[in-house]
């Protein structure tokens, strides 16, 4: 170790040079400052006291910072195209809820479904009979005689289809209106017929029978019309088929009253003569059937009991019955005898008037107040 100044650091020199310029006091040098004797530690002074501390501030809570506002869309060039205004649909209206349908009973259905079919029946049948009365009307009155006939029989017997007869005796010369016009004046006015012409007409049954057919619950009403023209004892039309009592009732019985109102036809011509005609070809009926006809009809149960009245033709009115046969000048008959006159018919002897020569006067019964036929078409419409 080096003794002496040059073993004095920098630092003591330089503190050493300060006390000789009189600004320090006297520095010990190093061995100056080891040979003291080492004063006691004073008591280290107090820490100073702590700075109060100052309350921590309530924190302000932050304002919402301000929406910035949207930057408006850049301004249209002239030269880009306006676009064009979509205007939306106004919503669709609420529609209510619907309930449900009720439970309807199957028995008011079932009558309901019942109603429908007896209208449809009505209707049906009162079109086939109106436009035979308008196609026909010589061969419709015969019908209407022959119902006539089958209803007061069927008073005197026992009838098992009674609503089936009184149909078939009314629509079984339907198919009279597909035979030619000639023809069918013959066959009205009951005028001799060949062999060929007889076919024809007996064959005209399955036509009607046809038509018949057509319409619902009338099956057995077709089948009736379809046999009329069937003899008992198998003659007559269809050649084939069945007999005797395998026959429905009802055609047994309209073989006796068509065959009837045939024969009875004719100026000239009584019921009675009409019965002696049947009684030579008897084989063709049922005894029985032809038995209550000459019982029932030959007591003149049917005919009018009222007074009689003559009356110019166009003066009938519907209701009227014939006591006469009408017939034209040319002596072809236009109505027979026992004729109970429809609103059709009392029409047609109107405009008969001004188209073909009648008599004056015509003998007519008569029963009770009977309204007029129009003579003027109705103002409202009719369907």
């Amino acid at each position: 170790m080096m003794s002496g100044p040059s073993s004095d650091s920098w630092f003591v020199r330089q503190t050493r040079a300060m006390a000789q310029a009189g600004s320090l006091g006297p520095v010990p040098n190093t061995r100056e400052r080891a040979a003291r004797p080492l004063l006691p530690l004073a008591s280290a002074p107090a820490a100073p006291a702590p700075m109060p501390t100052a309350a921590a501030p309530t924190p302000v809570p932050a304002r919402p910072a301000k929406a910035e506002p949207a930057a408006p869309p850049p301004a249209a060039t002239k030269s880009a195209a306006r676009p064009v205004a979509q205007v939306a649909p106004p919503p669709p209206a609420a529609t209510p809820p619907v309930a449900p349908p009720a439970a309807v009973a199957p028995k008011a259905v079932d009558q309901a479904l019942q109603r429908a079919q007896d209208a449809m029946l009505q209707s049906g049948v009162k079109l086939m009979t109106d436009i035979l009365a308008v196609a026909r009307p010589e061969v419709f009155q015969k019908a209407t005689k022959v119902q006539r006939w089958a209803r007061a029989m069927a008073k005197q017997m026992q009838v098992e289809r009674l609503i089936e007869l009184d149909l078939a005796a009314l629509l079984y010369p339907l198919g009279i209106i597909a035979l030619p016009d000639d023809l069918a004046v013959k066959y009205a006015a009951d005028l001799p017929l060949a062999d060929d012409e007889v076919q024809r007409i007996e064959e005209s049954a399955l036509v009607a029978s046809r038509l018949i057919a057509d319409l619902p619950r009338l099956e057995g009403v077709a089948r009736a019309v379809f046999y009329a023209r069937k003899g008992f004892d198998g003659s007559g039309w269809p050649k084939d088929g069945p007999s005797g009592l395998e026959l429905p009732q009802s055609a047994r019985i309209l073989k006796v009253l068509i065959d009837l109102a045939d024969a009875a036809t004719g100026a000239q011509r009584t019921r009675a003569d009409a019965f002696k005609t049947l009684m030579l070809h008897k084989s063709r009926y049922d005894p029985d059937v032809l038995a209550v006809a000459q019982v029932v009809l030959m007591s003149h149960a049917d005919e009018p009991t009222t007074g009689r009245v003559m009356i110019r033709p166009d003066l009938a009115l519907p209701g009227d019955v014939l006591m006469h046969d009408l017939t034209d000048r040319d002596g072809h008959l236009l109505l027979s005898a026992g004729t109970v006159l429809t609103e059709l018919s009392a029409r047609r002897l109107m405009s008969l008037m001004q188209t073909v020569k009648l008599p004056k006067e015509i003998s007519v019964a008569r029963s009770g107040k009977k309204k007029a036929v129009e003579t003027d078409l109705p103002q409202e419409e009719l369907f």
